[in-house]
């Protein structure tokens, strides 16, 4: 029966998967994994680069530092640089991941981030707030992971 259950909730998310097939990303965005180690030290960089639809190029990067705290809890602090066209934004961002089930105790291991981005660079512009689950599972050797993230922003001059 337990075979059965985890069968039916991983066709269920690539029912889901080829369904919600539409995703908006920015440059420097990437797929969360809902898995925490404990006393990871981690150095991250990303870079990302995408011209928009008004030929507007956006640029972002950046550095962070991060700390598996305790083999539930992962914490990370960036500072993030970000240009549209000739103007650029200095950013503070501290990012938590939790994982809420035991790696491959079931059929889908789950956790959750949250997200806060301030400006540092201009005060005008608004502070950033994120959450949301994030989801992994495997066949064989393929993994497949989703990520659902709401993101609200508030302050700053661009309400």
């Amino acid at each position: 029966m337990r075979n059965l259950n985890q069968t039916l909730s991983k066709l269920l998310i690539c029912i889901s998967a080829c369904y919600f097939n539409t995703a908006w990303a920015g440059p420097a965005d990437y797929v969360y994994t809902p898995l925490v180690e404990q006393g990871e030290k981690e150095i991250d960089f990303k870079f990302g680069t995408a011209k928009g639809q008004d030929d507007t190029r956006k640029t972002v990067y950046s550095l962070g530092l991060g700390y598996g705290v305790s083999e539930y809890w992962f914490t990370e602090v960036y500072l993030k640089r970000e240009r549209e066209g000739s103007e650029g934004l200095t950013i503070g961002e501290w990012e938590n991941k939790f994982q809420l089930t035991e790696t491959g105790k079931y059929a889908v291991d789950v956790g959750l981030i949250t997200e806060i981005e301030a400006p540092l660079s201009n005060s005008k512009e608004p502070w950033e707030f994120k959450v949301g689950p994030l989801f992994q599972t495997e066949f064989g050797k393929l993994q497949l992971n989703g990520n659902v993230l709401f993101e609200r922003t508030f302050g700053g001059d661009n309400v």
